[in-house]
């Protein structure tokens, strides 16, 4: 799999001191080169990536041709996300425990999130705060700004697909589509598309995926 991965993958990953982490990056970018070159017909090696303004992940102009894609990780769980027709953001977080989770979206949340939380019963706080988390990302990597957007300044409650509010004007003005899921018990995820009523469908990779290049 490391053969698949640009010199810089490479060495990127050749960084992470523990060895599973560095496992982890591996796998999970071999497993992107490897769904984005079915796509384009092209071996996993040949994909080739380059980076937006805000520091998003593309594919260079020659193989990109409206296909958007994005990848999160969290332990030992990788979510990539592809779509034709928009950009796309995409959020996996294992729930684990964080402290306080009230207090971090007091810090950080719109206060529509910060008043649903504190409703929560304590032992539901730290699922409800992922699972807000994820949403929140998910939009903020599909749009592409990075920390420039800040989390308060826009709202993600209800059920999903969840509405999104935003405090100044929609950067989507056709609308979103922001949807939950379930990848096991305690692991969640979201998928952010700036399209309205935008289907999403799940799927999981085999054992022995590798054999599939």
């Amino acid at each position: 799999m490391a053969a698949w991965l640009s010199p810089e993958e490479r060495a990127r990953a050749e960084r992470f001191y523990r060895h599973e982490d560095r496992a982890r990056y591996i796998e999970s970018h071999a497993a992107l080169r490897l769904i984005l070159g079915r796509y384009r017909d092209l071996p996993p090696g040949e994909m080739a990536f380059e980076q937006e303004a805000g520091g998003k992940p593309v594919l260079i102009p020659a193989q990109r041709a409206g296909l958007h894609f994005n990848l999160s990780h969290s332990g030992s769980h990788a979510l990539i996300g592809v779509s034709h027709c928009a950009p796309i953001g995409v959020d996996v977080e294992a729930i684990r425990p964080v402290g306080d989770p009230l207090a971090i979206v007091r810090a950080h949340f719109h206060p529509v999130e910060i008043a649903s939380l504190a409703r929560a019963p304590q032992d539901r706080q730290a699922p409800l705060f992922f699972r807000c988390w994820t949403r929140k990302e998910a939009v903020v990597k599909a749009l592409g700004t990075g920390l420039a957007l800040p989390l308060d300044g826009f709202s993600v409650d209800g059920p999903s697909p969840a509405t999104i509010r935003w405090d100044g004007v929609d950067p989507a003005s056709d609308g979103w589509s922001l949807i939950d899921l379930d990848i096991e018990t305690d692991v969640v995820g979201a998928v952010a598309i700036p399209r309205p009523d935008h289907p999403c469908r799940l799927f999981r990779l085999p054992a022995h995926w590798t054999a599939l290049a």
